[in-house]
């Protein structure tokens, strides 16, 4: 039985150290069964464009473990890139619906 939903926020870049650790700390939740979503804002929403290799392995790495991931769309937007250059397993979503993402989260961390 899966344990409460972690709900975490980015914005660092991939090379900042905040970006690594948001995923360790994920990934060591969904070892302890806990269902966990990571929400790429601002600049960290650059490791879900496909063509960025590195971020990309990553999160692959990551996703292996059962971690969703979303981007804020306005953000993504304001880098000039759209949904359909995301990965196919990242979620673009709105304002209203990181709102309701973290309505439903039993537990919302920022890493900044």
């Amino acid at each position: 039985m899966a344990q409460e939903s972690h709900l975490f926020l980015i914005s660092s870049p991939t090379s900042s150290q905040n970006f690594t650790t948001a995923l360790q700390l994920a990934q060591g939740l969904r070892h302890q069964d806990h269902q966990v979503a990571l929400v790429l804002l601002q600049d960290a929403v650059l490791a879900a464009v496909r063509g960025h290799r590195e971020a990309e392995n990553l999160l692959k790495q990551t996703l292996r473990d059962g971690v969703r991931f979303f981007v804020l769309e306005e953000d993504l937007r304001l880098r000039g890139f759209h949904p359909p250059q995301l990965l196919p397993f990242i979620h673009s979503i709105s304002y209203p619906g990181l709102v309701a993402l973290m309505e439903d989260s039993h537990w919302t961390r920022g890493v900044f």
